[in-house]
């Protein structure tokens, strides 16, 4: 894994729901206070789809 997701400081966060991933994130560090989120990814179970 390279690029930003592999940045200093950087995170990469999964959601798991009942064993299945459902979920992703990923943040870089910012230049104030908090984080910059990257991208997101949101399963379709976790929508309420099936």
């Amino acid at each position: 894994m390279g690029g930003r997701s592999a940045a200093p400081g950087s995170h990469n966060l999964v959601a798991v729901l009942d064993g299945g991933t459902v979920g992703m994130a990923a943040a870089l560090p910012g230049t104030g206070t908090y984080d910059e989120p990257r991208s997101v990814w949101i399963g379709p179970l976790a929508r309420g789809g099936a």
